[in-house]
């Protein structure tokens, strides 16, 4: 869950940021459990941007039960000169 997590998060920082940006902290609450094969459908955010970091938090549901929490730093970098 913690991959998924990962890049749930991070597209949340490209489609906030519109940059590319690598994991320096990740942080996940497995706070459920569900039968294998259920799918699992998450949403994330961008909560905040600061310099060249971005903050995101997440949380991913499994047949409408809450199975993770995530939060996440970026480190952000500037898009390539064309």
């Amino acid at each position: 869950m913690s991959s998924f997590a990962d890049s749930l998060l991070a597209t949340a920082v490209s489609r906030g940021t519109g940059r590319r940006g690598v994991t320096i902290r990740i942080v996940c609450d497995l706070i459920g459990a569900d039968d294998a094969g259920t799918w699992l459908e998450g949403t994330a955010w961008l909560s905040g941007q600061e310099n060249n970091l971005a903050f995101t938090e997440a949380e991913a549901r499994a047949d409408g039960k809450l199975v993770f929490t995530a939060s996440d730093v970026f480190r952000i970098f500037a898009p390539k000169a064309r």
